[in-house]
């Protein structure tokens, strides 16, 4: 007896992610694979060149199973209740229903999702967020979005909920969005670098390396770290006073810094808050395959509703 199977893609502004899942997305990808996504050669590139790793993975995928659907998390502004892409900034796409086109291509049916909703879906159902009905997903690493789960439902708002990273602040670094002081400028794992090597003049590849500094009594990285987890903690302060969530899973590489994280992360939050319940604060359990495992479960959608 064949067995049903799912085709996953996770796009990247460098590398698109792939993966192959059979009837129980917790269990590993039968086959997984990366290939490079060619956005800096243009939009029309970068499509053609998705379909292409679309159809290799398919052709593969046919060999361990009979391919019933497929998923798909792009960057961007998603909505995903009209199935559009409103804008994919870094890879130049505009007003596109890739899960049609997608589906057009293969002969397959396609969901797809924005990548930190869909990486948030996959915490949910299958990572740190299982058996919850309410939580934020916050993935830290070159920007700053979130997935929110209310009620059981992963919230879109028309492709807007979210945006955490940009916006509501008035003082501080100019932000390519346009606006000043936003968290991304100073929260991100690409900015705690970049403002440790304004600082001192020291470049440090990553927040790593800034971290690395701190423990070895470097004031200006202990400035730049405290700076940054502040600002998490307003985002997450704003979050918990409109949503109530009680539970905050922490994603990206930043994650992985442990107490020296979650620990000052909490007490920001405990300053800003007073009726409002803390949330729970956990590490995210799928790392980099969050983004994949969740276009897996979009897959099964689209095979459900095929």
């Amino acid at each position: 007896m064949t067995s049903d199977i799912v085709l996953a893609l996770d796009v990247g502004g460098t590398d698109t992610k792939m993966a192959v899942f059979g009837e129980h997305p917790e269990e590993p990808p039968l086959l997984t694979w990366t290939a490079p996504t060619r956005a800096s050669e243009g939009p029309d590139i970068a499509f053609a060149t998705l379909v292409e790793n679309a159809r290799v993975l398919l052709r593969r995928a046919s060999e361990l199973g009979r391919v019933v659907g497929g998923g798909l998390a792009v960057p961007g502004i998603i909505d995903e209740g009209a199935e559009l892409l409103i804008n994919a900034e870094n890879l130049g796409w505009r007003d596109r229903r890739l899960g049609a086109e997608l589906s057009d291509a293969l002969g397959v049916p396609f969901n797809f999702g924005h990548d930190v909703r869909t990486g948030g879906l996959a915490e949910w159902k299958l990572g740190a967020g299982r058996g919850e009905s309410d939580l934020v997903f916050v993935p830290i690493g070159t920007g700053i979005a979130s997935a929110l789960v209310l009620n059981d439902r992963l919230i879109d708002a028309h492709g807007f909920a979210g945006e955490v990273g940009h916006g509501g602040f008035v003082e501080g670094p100019d932000c390519p969005c346009g606006g000043r002081g936003c968290p991304e400028r100073t929260a991100s794992a690409a900015a705690i670098a970049r403002r440790y090597t304004e600082r001192t003049g020291r470049p440090a590849p990553g927040a790593v390396d800034v971290l690395r500094a701190m423990h070895e009594g470097n004031a200006d990285a202990a400035a730049v770290w405290h700076e940054a987890v502040e600002a998490l903690g307003q985002i997450l302060t704003a979050v918990v006073r409109v949503t109530g969530v009680p539970l905050a899973i922490i994603g990206g590489g930043l994650a992985q810094a442990g107490a020296d994280l979650f620990d000052p992360l909490g007490a920001a939050i405990d300053r800003r808050l007073t009726v409002h319940r803390r949330p729970r604060l956990v590490p995210a359990q799928l790392g980099k395959s969050a983004g994949v495992r969740g276009a897996g479960l979009l897959g099964w959608r689209a095979a459900r509703e095929a």
